[in-house]
């Protein structure tokens, strides 16, 4: 991806204006612009983890084309495209790997690194693979733990801990407190940790390392159910397998359980209709039949 190709489709297609005196005038600005656009317009899914074993990304043009189409996918996909969209507008990013923590397992999980953003050394973390809110480039230069940050629902924050950065999150949580703490729980009072990561850039030494943390199946990651999230604005719509939550006006997560695959289809068109039919069809039907033998 070149600096001119990337404004064009800016420009054009996401109908940004003036990128390069955008970031001529305030990159921080830009950059948190550009990320809510990319929070809006990209879904996040991880209806790949269940596609057949004949399905692969051969290139990351792949990545490129399922993101400026709104195809989306899961951080590999979107962080990746993202990483390579700043790198073209003349960032210093690069990727990341980080590990989420759940109670009994844990995942790899892609962010993006961005260096020298404001200021010559300074780190910030840029994260629109999360499928949960995350609105902005959290700088990364403080002592023991960044502000609080609170988008949409989700109130969180980053803490440094024995050399390592913790996303922690607390009101609005989505993942219920274990007492006592799981193997891979750890808490600090409402604060739960979300994942944990170093600025080392992702161990990646050829385009086939890259392809192989891309595929979901190849990093081994542990996916229960599909899942799919988009965020406009302030707004929030998140589906979990066969359960709808959208933001309400007061703040909170609205829940509704569909009954039957029929609902499901009538969701991904309504709140999620960029993402193709056919890449719906193949996940569920995979999940069902991995669910049967379960």
């Amino acid at each position: 991806m070149t600096i001119e190709n990337a404004i064009e489709f800016l420009q054009d297609s996401w109908h940004m204006d003036d990128v390069l005196l955008q970031l001529q005038i305030n990159r921080e600005n830009f950059l948190n612009k550009l990320i809510m656009i990319i929070q809006e317009r990209v879904p996040f899914h991880t209806l790949f983890a269940f596609m057949s074993p004949a399905w692969k990304v051969t290139d990351l043009t792949d990545v490129d084309n399922w993101c400026m189409s709104g195809v989306g996918g899961h951080c590999g996909v979107i962080n990746t495209f993202t990483w390579r969209l700043l790198t073209a507008l003349g960032f210093n990013a690069y990727l990341c790997l980080a590990t989420v923590t759940k109670s009994t397992s844990i995942n790899p999980h892609f962010i993006v690194i961005v260096k020298d953003l404001t200021k010559t050394g300074d780190v910030h973390v840029v994260d629109c693979g999360l499928g949960q809110p995350s609105f902005r480039a959290v700088s990364l230069n403080f002592s023991k733990e960044s502000q609080v940050y609170q988008d949409s629902f989700l109130e969180y924050k980053y803490i440094k801990q024995d050399g390592m950065f913790l996303r922690m999150h607390g009101k609005g949580d989505l993942m219920m407190h274990n007492n006592p703490p799981k193997c891979h729980d750890y808490y600090q009072g409402k604060w739960r940790r979300y994942y944990v990561f170093n600025l080392e850039r992702l161990p990646c030494k050829s385009l086939d390392d890259i392809m192989r943390f891309i595929d979901v199946r190849g990093a081994r990651m542990e996916i229960d159910v599909p899942r799919a999230a988009s965020f406009s604005g302030n707004k929030a719509v998140m589906f979990f397998s066969k359960t709808l939550f959208i933001l309400q006006d007061d703040g909170t997560l609205k829940q509704k359980k569909m009954k039957s695959y029929e609902e499901i289809l009538r969701i991904y068109e309504k709140h999620f209709p960029t993402i193709p039919k056919d890449t719906i069809h193949q996940a569920y039907s995979r999940w069902h039949k991995i669910q049967s033998k379960i």
